[in-house]
């Protein structure tokens, strides 16, 4: 992973016109950008909701809009082919779900040795309705010493917001209140599927606790 890291840190941003171009699709459209680009070098984006396969292209181009070049993984199926080439250049990394591979600790180790970095992560996992978020992302940002910037979007309303840097503080039930509280006028594509905001940790305690 490293060496595709050191290798797009020179291509960090997008052309200026295919900015812009992105700018005048989403007014075009009727949608609006909410929040700015972070100032800071590194950062871990957040994005929901996640509920159909559209949602990649929508992400695809709000990164445009926002000129935000970010790292995102992927199962490695969606890299076969033709499409593979495309996929890494728009800044994908293949990950085999079968192997032994820990992707929060390779993940928080590339942020922790590059001094700019942006990575890009759907923690529902699943366009499907699940009860919880995964909670990879949180320990990535938490081991790899980084803000995490949220991301959501409104199919209703048409907008997408950005949030400021957060730093997580560790403590899990105040850290989701936060994430909560930003994606609480989320609405999805299909908003039926947009998943729990908790963790399967958490989620498990809570219907232990309920049972006892």
């Amino acid at each position: 992973m490293t060496d595709l890291i050191k290798k797009r840190l020179k291509d960090h941003n997008y052309p200026g016109w295919l900015h812009r171009l992105a700018l005048l699709t989403w007014k075009a459209r009727g949608w609006k950008l909410l929040g700015k680009k972070p100032s800071v070098p590194k950062y871990l984006l957040v994005v929901a909701p996640h509920t159909t396969n559209q949602d990649f292209f929508y992400y695809l181009w709000l990164s445009v809009g926002y000129n935000i070049h970010p790292y995102f993984i992927a199962k490695k199926d969606i890299f076969n082919g033709l499409q593979g080439p495309i996929m890494r250049s728009l800044g994908g990394i293949a990950i085999d779900r079968t192997a032994s591979f820990d992707v929060v600790d390779k993940a928080a180790e590339e942020f922790r040795s590059n001094k700019e970095m942006v990575m890009a992560i759907l923690p529902e996992g699943t366009r499907k309705k699940r009860p919880y978020w995964k909670s990879g992302f949180y320990y990535i940002a938490l081991e790899g010493e980084v803000p995490i910037v949220m991301v959501s979007m409104n199919f209703k309303e048409k907008w997408i917001k950005m949030s400021e840097p957060y730093t997580l503080t560790g403590e899990q039930d105040r850290d989701l209140d936060v994430i909560r509280a930003f994606y609480s006028d989320a609405y999805g594509i299909k908003p039926e599927n947009f998943s729990d905001i908790v963790f399967q940790e958490r989620k498990a305690e809570q219907q232990s606790g309920g049972n006892t």
